[in-house]
């Protein structure tokens, strides 16, 4: 019996298949060892061989799960905020304190605050709050708090390539560009899913917004690999490297 797709090589099949408009099937079934995870063309001539990789910190994630079996209750709003605090911050009881701040922008639909909104602007600053971005996630109600020294870094895409250049070629991922070198694909793709602080947060906080700026360089991609895909927790946009240019795509 084949292997069940996981979650994450699903989420980034249909992504590929849309973005592409090729289907894209899976061929890790299991029945052989080192096999690559997806696949675009038939079993015996590939097209393109696609590895999905997620960037994971194990401790962090182990401790989302405890949480998550804990049941930590969510914040009751329908977006994911990022939110940056100066030095002094208190940050104890500071998620609830911003909740009907940012209930009111959703309400006006709003993902950031303009400056001369002066009441709410007065509300923020008493609390310690530099700034405020909304974005719609696959599930609402996370509040990600910054100190305000690495959010002032979030719209600067060179920390990516750099990140990615570094862990692509990291030899924890030897077995993933072994994979896709005995496929021999003429096209091989990795599909980068970063979550549980699998990446610094200046990385993290740029994979959820806006990508209002992209790299201005190529990233230097050990071989065989030669395109990747990179995706925020959120799911909600990704950046994509083409093999010769840079670009946003949607989940």
């Amino acid at each position: 019996m084949g292997t069940r797709i996981r979650e994450e090589e699903e989420r980034a099949r249909q992504i590929i298949a849309r973005v592409l408009c090729k289907p894209v099937v899976q061929h890790d079934d299991g029945t052989q060892d080192g096999m690559y995870d997806l696949r675009i063309g038939p079993p015996e001539s590939p097209e393109s061989a696609i590895e999905c990789i997620g960037a994971v910190n194990p401790k962090f994630a182990a401790t989302h799960k405890a949480c998550q079996t804990r049941e930590m209750p969510r914040l009751s709003l329908s977006w994911n905020w990022t939110v940056c605090y100066r030095p002094e911050t208190r940050r104890q009881g500071l998620e609830k304190k911003l909740q009907p701040l940012l209930a009111e922008l959703e309400r006006r639909g709003q993902c950031a605050l303009a400056r001369d909104d002066f009441e709410l602007w007065g509300q923020l600053d008493s609390f310690g709050i530099e700034s405020v971005y909304g974005h719609i996630g696959s599930q609402g109600g996370q509040v990600h708090l910054l100190p305000e020294a690495i959010a002032g870094f979030a719209d600067h895409p060179a920390a990516l390539v750099e990140w990615l250049e570094d862990f692509l070629a990291s030899s924890e991922r030897s077995d993933v560009l072994e994979k896709l070198r005995s496929s021999r694909c003429p096209d091989c793709h990795v599909f980068v899913s970063v979550r549980h602080r699998g990446a610094p947060e200046i990385i993290e906080m740029y994979l959820t917004g806006e990508f209002d700026s992209l790299p201005s360089r190529p990233p230097r991609l050990p071989s065989p690999i030669d395109e990747v895909w990179v995706i925020g927790w959120d799911w909600n946009k990704g950046i994509r490297w083409t093999g010769t240019e840079w670009n946003v795509f949607d989940s």
